[in-house]
């Protein structure tokens, strides 16, 4: 808030009530990325916040069947969104990227994972744990680099982007199994950095802009560690101070404790 007032832009003012009202994906479809608003990572957040509207009423309404069938369903809108808007020659990375009907495939490979789980951890041979994340990043690779489905400029049409998505989805899938259920003691400074997670996506645009301002070195080399000191600072700060109070009701309500230890 404290951002668009100061910089009170028409523009800014109308990303940051997009924002708030948990609409801000769907100004970027519409009006594009502003280049140096320090919001626009919130983006993101705006999608996630209306999945979390929208899946708890289905599954109080219908149940693990209603799961299965929902997102089947979502999976395949966003399948047909995706080839509808890359064959209109649609913005990839703003009116395709953003849009939530298309990263809805995300969470619906997510559910879909998890339901076919059934609450086990997968019970993969180490040989197929080590084989999968390398596969991953190639689905990713080629999904990028060949398929074109995260870059600049407008989508060619055909199947190559919900392609793209589709083997995107099936890459995170695959991490996701490599690593479920590894019996393995994580590094504690890298434990700390997950559970500040949050707070490193939504400063890191911030603190890298704060230190160009600064001038006190124009080399990345020099100002990429300096963005990067400021932006755990910045992400410690929220998670002790904003975040935690509203953790700790969370966790007095949650049935599935979800954050680590």
């Amino acid at each position: 808030m404290l951002i668009a007032i100061a910089r009170h832009t028409p523009d800014d003012l109308k990303r940051f009530a997009s924002y708030l009202y948990m609409m801000g994906n769907w100004y970027i479809v519409h009006h594009g990325w502003s280049l140096d608003n320090p919001l626009e990572p919130l983006w993101s957040i705006s999608v996630e916040e209306q999945f979390y509207l929208i899946w708890p009423l289905v599954i109080a309404l219908t149940g693990e069947l209603g799961a299965w069938i929902s997102a089947v369903f979502f999976a395949l809108l966003s399948i047909g969104v995706t080839f509808h808007l890359a064959n209109t020659g649609a913005q990839l990375d703003s009116q395709i990227w953003c849009n939530s009907f298309v990263q809805f495939l995300m969470f619906a490979a997510g559910i879909l994972f998890a339901l076919g789980l059934k609450g086990r951890m997968p019970e993969l041979p180490n040989w197929l744990r080590c084989l999968f994340p390398p596969i991953a990043f190639a689905l990713w690779f080629f999904s990028v680099a060949v398929l074109r489905t995260k870059t600049y400029g407008y989508a060619q049409g055909g199947f190559a982007v919900p392609l793209g998505y589709v083997l995107t989805a099936i890459g995170c899938i695959l991490l996701c199994a490599s690593l479920l259920g590894v019996n393995a003691k994580m590094p504690s400074a890298l434990v700390y950095l997950g559970k500040i997670s949050f707070g490193l996506y939504v400063f890191h645009l911030l603190a890298s802009q704060l230190v160009a301002k600064t001038h006190i070195h124009h080399d990345a080399i020099f100002q990429k560690p300096l963005a990067l000191g400021l932006t755990i600072l910045l992400a410690s700060i929220s998670y002790r101070y904003f975040e935690t109070p509203f953790l700790r009701i969370k966790n007095r309500r949650a049935i599935i404790h979800t954050r680590p230890e």
